[in-house]
């Protein structure tokens, strides 16, 4: 089962992949080489598509904790 901190990892990661396909430059400039052959698209499809992925990862960090994390309704110490 995963742990919590595993959890949050994952959804960590799957922000930051989704950075960098979406900003070629970006990941060219910490030295990830995957897009070095593309270019970020500043045009209307380019930020429509980053609109998009945007509300998707919104939608999907509001879905119910991954396995391993509390409960949003578990009380937190403040």
């Amino acid at each position: 089962m995963p742990t919590p901190d595993t959890a949050v990892n994952a959804i960590a990661d799957r922000f930051w992949e989704g950075l960098l396909r979406e900003s070629p430059t970006t990941a060219t400039v910490y030295g990830d080489e995957r897009y070095s052959d593309l270019l970020d698209d500043p045009g209307p499809a380019g930020r429509a598509a980053a609109r998009s992925s945007g509300s998707a990862r919104s939608r999907s960090s509001r879905r119910s904790p991954p396995p391993g994390c509390p409960s949003r309704s578990a009380s937190r110490a403040t």
